[in-house]
């Protein structure tokens, strides 16, 4: 089971993820598994759920967010969330490797507040 925390003060934006992937039945696969993705200076994903999106080695959950989010030219934050919800919806529904229960996934976004994105504040 995945623990994402989230915490946004004025000065200061936390989102945090454990590493641990397991199977269904509770067995570890990875207990270094890498579950956040930062957009630029925009905003931070996590995600919980299943962690690769076709058998066989790839791509895992990160790799396809990490590679849906390099757009060129970027989009603006409300265009990017729906891009993965679209993309996610036609990708897991292409999805047969695992039954319907284990296709389950969540992904959170934080945005960072301008005052973040500052690089007076990055200085700090």
């Amino acid at each position: 089971m995945t623990q994402i925390l989230t915490v946004l003060a004025p000065e200061v934006l936390v989102l945090v993820a454990d590493r641990k992937l397991t199977r269904g039945d509770g067995t570890m696969v990875d207990d270094e598994a890498c579950k956040l993705v930062q957009l630029r200076n925009e905003a931070v994903f996590a995600f919980t759920g299943l962690a690769n999106v076709r058998p066989g080695g790839g791509p895992t959950t990160d790799v396809w967010l990490l590679n849906l989010l390099n757009t060129d030219p970027p989009l603006p934050l409300d265009e990017t969330a729906r891009l993965i919800r679209d993309e996610a919806t036609r990708t897991w529904a292409r999805i047969t490797h695992v039954g319907p229960r284990s296709k389950a996934v969540a992904i959170v976004a934080t945005g960072i507040p301008p005052i973040l994105r500052s690089p007076e504040h990055l200085r700090r």
